[in-house]
């Protein structure tokens, strides 16, 4: 599987790389990772800030992808980064969930390569 963050381009063989990869943070706690195996589709995005992350997984080229669902029925924003560890990005807090619960979503779309079915998910 590749994996594209703000450290460059890498690939991985097993779990433990992943989980290695998707420890790295750059400026204000932060990574996104692109994850797409084989083929550029389907592929997942994560984007992580401090003990928080958004995850939007696309399932072909045509479709506008699934948004991760959290608990937070606020709905203000949630600040995290995009590209680059400086350009912002902001999320409905609606999107963001813990860590630990992208991390195992990320090991299982390595698994499967698929939807991860450990999240909620909206359609968009």
């Amino acid at each position: 599987m590749k994996i594209e963050h703000f450290g460059g381009a890498v690939e991985i063989a097993d779990v433990a790389a992943l989980d290695g990869v998707l420890d790295a943070r750059y400026g204000d706690d932060a990574n996104e990772y692109w994850l797409d195996g084989e083929a550029e589709f389907p592929c997942l995005a994560i984007c992580v800030r401090g003990s928080s992350a958004y995850l939007h997984f696309f399932p072909q080229a045509d479709h506008p992808g699934f948004a991760s669902r959290g608990e937070d029925t606020t709905d203000r924003a949630a600040i995290f980064f995009t590209n680059t560890p400086t350009e912002i990005m902001e999320v409905s807090s609606h999107a963001v969930v813990p860590i630990d619960r992208a991390r195992a979503a990320a090991q299982e779309f390595f698994r499967l390569g698929s939807l991860p079915r450990s999240l909620r998910w909206t359609e968009l």
